[in-house]
């Protein structure tokens, strides 16, 4: 269930840029308002009804925004989360991210987007209000430490491409880097 959650969410990413000529940002302003990029793409995901209810004008945890954190769509629950309105699918942010710079556009992507990674599960302590433009701090030097302490000894993956895999958690923070990056010119071999 899970790794098809995380398809359809690519599906939803590859239809707002298709839309938008670009990917939704992370962690940035959008308007005067500040909500996740997981909120951007609800219309994509079949929830157009509940992004209509959304006050863009305000943050995510304005007096409007706020009371929708607890409507979280299916899509972003995960069973080892048991707190209300929180997923584990979340982005690397930073502006070498695939979701951290604004307006990237597929284009943008040297690395190509079969090599690059969109959006991963981390670990249950990693779980982010779906509506906070709140993802992963992207440490060059040891990537891997962001996604916490995945159960299972791996984490699965959504590529730019819209492929999801199962990556070990053992991965090598050089290849891990090259994939997190979109324009690092890294050769990765995965």
């Amino acid at each position: 269930q899970i790794r098809n959650n995380i398809k359809q969410i690519g599906l939803a990413l590859h239809n707002f840029h298709d839309v938008n000529r670009a990917l939704p940002p992370s962690e940035v302003k959008a308007q005067s308002s500040q909500l996740s990029w997981r909120v951007w793409i609800l219309p994509y995901l079949d929830e157009s009804a509940l992004f209509s209810e959304f006050n863009l004008d305000e943050p995510w945890d304005g007096p409007t925004n706020i009371k929708l954190v607890d409507r979280m769509p299916a899509i972003y629950s995960s069973p080892a989360v048991t707190e209300k309105g929180k997923t584990r699918f979340v982005a690397f942010s930073g502006s070498e991210t695939l979701l951290g710079k604004p307006h990237l556009s597929f284009r943008d992507v040297k690395d190509g987007l079969s090599n690059t990674i969109a959006v991963v599960e981390a670990a249950p302590e990693k779980a982010v209000v779906w509506t906070k433009p709140e993802d992963l701090p992207f440490d060059p030097s040891n990537p891997i430490a962001a996604l916490g302490n995945v159960p299972g000894g791996s984490f699965i993956a959504l590529f730019g491409d819209g492929s999801a895999r199962v990556i070990p958690m053992t991965i090598d923070a050089l290849t891990l880097k090259g994939l997190i990056t979109f324009a690092g010119g890294e050769m990765v071999e995965f």
